[in-house]
Formats: C-alpha cells, structure tokens, sequence
C-alpha cells in the first residue's frame, strides 16, 4: 500500500509535466504561427491589391486606348481640314494670281489700243492752215482763190507770192514784206496785193490795190477783226474786197 502510494505523486509529476509541455506547445505553436498568420494575411494582401490593381487598371488602360484613338482621330481630323484649309488657300491664291493675270493682260491690251489710237491720231494730217507760210500759200491759198475768181468771172489772173518792198507811195523800198500780188492785165491793168506782216498767216495782214502803172495809195487792214484764220475765210475776204471794187463782173 505504500509503495502504491508513492507511486501517485509521480504519475501526478509526470502529468504535470507534460501539461506543461502542451501548453508550451501550445505557446509555442502560437507564437510560430503569428508571424505565419501575418505573413498569409500580407500575401492575401498584396495579391488583393494586385488583384484590384489589375482589375482597375484594365478600364484605365481601356480608357487610355480610347483616348488615344480619340486624339489619334482628331489628330487626323485636324490633318484633314488642315488640307482642306491649305488646298482651299492655295485654290484661292491661284484664282487671285489670274484675275490678276486676266487685268494685267486687260490693262495692256487697253494700254496698247490707247497708243494705238494715239498713234492714228498722231498720223492724222495736220490742217493746211498749220502748214509752213510758203507750203500754204503756194500750194492752197492760190489754187483756191484763182478757182473762186473765175468763178466770179475774174479769169486770167496771174497770182504770185513775192518778197518785197510795198508798191505804196511813201512806203519805204528797204524793207520787204512777203506780198501775194493778184494782177489782171488784161482788165484796165487792175492789181490787188495782200500783205503778211509776218511770215504766219495768223499774223498782221493788210491790203492794197493800184490801176495801170500808178502806185497805190493807201494800205488798208486785211482781217483784222478775225480770230479765227482759215482757208475759205481767206478766199472769202479777197472777194469781198474785190467786189467792193466793183471789179469783178459780176457784182
């Protein structure tokens, strides 16, 4: 009975014993699995947070494809009308360019009928009146005024343009003036002469007539009153003077 006795306390030692080695077991196992615990609940972390990054990167990545698209069309847009804006530019530029063309060629095909009629009107003759003294006298005067001497029965008149001293009593036989002596001999030796101050029919003009060889006596003004010097008012003023004559026959 003692021997069982002493037996109790052992088994009681040994069930301490191991008691105390489940719970350092326990504590042990514990303390080894916390650093486990945490180090899965990291890994479940980050593979969350990879998780969620990939899942909210792929609408961010389609969105950035989206919007590259977009700015790659409008980047093409704006390439387009661009373009269109250069080609518009250019179309204008290029119809400027001819209408500018078009005046150029108009304003020299204007220029050039201008010149041409200034040409034409520079080759228009100029009127006998502003033909030199002799050329007008000779080759118009005296053909024309002989024409209307006949026609007023006045024939056989010799004409004759002369420079020389006046057939005027009194009148100074040194100086000579152009003179268009109009002699009819074969009528009572009548002369007629007109008198150029100047050698311009516009100039001075005077008038004188004599009979047989007598000189004449007095010098009158020959279209002194005239402005405006012609041919036909020339011819027209001889006659005149003529008839106040009575020369012509038929007055």
């Amino acid at each position: 009975m003692a021997e069982d006795n002493t037996a109790q306390p052992a088994q009681k030692a040994d069930s301490t014993e191991n008691t105390d080695s489940i719970e350092k077991a326990s504590d042990t196992d514990k303390t080894d699995s916390a650093p486990k615990a945490e180090a899965a609940e990291k890994t479940d972390s980050t593979e969350k947070a990879a998780s969620a990054e990939k899942t909210d990167g792929a609408p961010k990545a389609e969105t950035a494809k989206k919007d590259n698209s977009a700015e790659k069309a409008d980047s093409t847009e704006k390439a387009e009308t661009a373009e269109k804006d250069d080609s518009a530019e250019k179309a204008a530029a290029a119809k400027k360019a001819e209408a500018a063309k078009k005046a150029a060629a108009a304003k020299k095909a204007d220029s050039k009928s201008d010149s041409d009629a200034k040409a034409k009107k520079k080759k228009k003759p100029p009127k006998i009146e502003d033909k030199p003294f002799g050329e007008f006298i000779e080759e118009h005067f005296v053909p024309a005024l002989d024409e209307a001497l006949k026609s007023d029965g006045w024939e056989g008149v010799t004409l004759s343009l002369v420079d020389e001293p006046l057939l005027v009593k009194g009148a100074d036989d040194q100086e000579s003036y152009w003179q268009l002596h109009g002699d009819h001999p074969s009528n009572l030796d009548h002369r007629f002469s007109i008198v150029f101050g100047e050698e311009d029919i516009k100039g001075p003009k005077y008038f004188y007539y004599s009979q047989g060889d007598r000189l004449a006596s007095t010098v009158e003004q020959f279209m002194g009153d005239e402005r405006r010097i012609s041919l036909e008012l020339m011819v027209l003023y001889t006659l005149q003077r003529l008839k106040g004559q009575k020369w012509l026959t038929r007055n």
